[in-house]
C-alpha cells in the first residue's frame, strides 16, 4: 500500500518549510513554535495541524531530569522546575502515541549564535538549539531530516560546530551531504547563502524517486518499529 510521507516541522517560523511539503505530497503533522505572530500565522493557514511550542520540551524522557531520587524514582525537570510528571514538556512516547513518527524532520535552525551579523558566539548563546534539534531527531528516527543554518555556520569555532553537527548525525546512523545555495539561485534579487543540511537514515530506501525508493507502508516504519 502507499504510504503518505509525514513531517515534523521545527522552528516552524510562519510555515515555510509546511508550504514546500505541501507542495510535495507531505502532511506536516505537528509545528514547534514558541513566537505568538508566528504562531498565530501558522494556526490561520495550517488549522488542524498541532503546534507543540517549545523545541527543548519536546520528546523528552525521565533521564534527561536531575536528579532522579533512587526511593522514589522522581525527578525534577530543569526545564519547568517541578517534577518530571507534572512538567509541560511531551515526552518521547507521547509524542508518538499521538502523533506517530515522522518520515520527516525539517528545521531552520536559529541562526542568530552563528551569523555574521551578531557575536557569533555558538553553543554559549542560549539561542545555541542543535543540540535539542539532534536530540529529537534520535528520539524519533525519522527517514529524512532537512535543516538550514546560514553559510556562517561553516566556519563557526574553525568548522568545530559544523563538524560536530556531522558527526552527531552520522552517529545517529545517517548519511548527510550538505550544499550552500543562495536565494538567487532559485530567483530572488538577493544572495542570502543557506546550507542545507540533507540526512537520510543509512538502512532506508532512497528519497522519493530514487531508484530504491519503497512505498509500502511496512518498509517505511521498519526503523521506527524496531526502536
Amino acid at each position: 500500500m502507499t504510504h503518505e510521507l509525514t513531517s515534523l516541522d521545527l522552528f516552524s517560523g510562519i510555515g515555510g518549510f509546511a508550504l514546500a511539503s505541501e507542495w510535495a505530497g507531505i502532511r506536516t503533522m505537528g509545528f514547534a513554535e514558541i513566537n505568538p505572530y508566528a504562531a498565530n500565522v501558522l494556526n490561520k493557514n495550517f488549522p488542524g495541524v498541532p503546534n507543540l511550542g517549545d523545541v527543548t520540551k519536546l520528546c523528552r524522557r525521565l533521564y534527561d531530569c536531575e536528579p532522579i531520587d533512587p526511593e522514589t524514582g522522581e525527578a525534577n525537570c530543569p526545564r519547568c522546575g517541578v517534577d518530571f510528571g507534572e512538567c509541560d514538556c511531551i515526552g518521547t512516547d507521547q509524542f508518538t502515541d499521538t502523533l506517530g513518527f515522522p518520515d520527516v524532520i525539517v528545521g531552520g535552525v536559529p541562526c542568530q549564535p552563528a551569523s555574521l551579523v551578531g557575536k557569533r558566539r555558538g553553543a554559549a548563546d542560549e539561542r545555541w538549539l542543535w543540540p535539542d534539534t539532534l536530540r529529537i531527531i534520535g528520539e524519533l528516527h525519522p527517514r529524512f531530516a532537512i535543516l538550514e543554518n546560514p553559510e556562517a555556520i561553516l566556519s563557526l569555532d574553525g568548522g568545530e560546530r559544523f563538524r560536530g553537527i556531522l558527526g552527531t548525525l552520522a552517529s545517529l546512523g545517517y548519511d548527510v551531504q550538505w550544499h550552500v545555495i543562495p536565494a538567487s539561485a532559485l530567483g530572488a534579487g538577493h544572495r542570502r547563502k543557506r546550507v542545507w543540511i540533507l540526512a537520510s537514515d543509512a538502512d532506508s530506501a532512497g528519497p522519493p524517486g530514487h531508484s530504491g525508493y519503497e512505498q509500502d507502508g511496512d518498509q517505511s516504519r521498519r526503523k521506527h518499529t524496531d526502536a
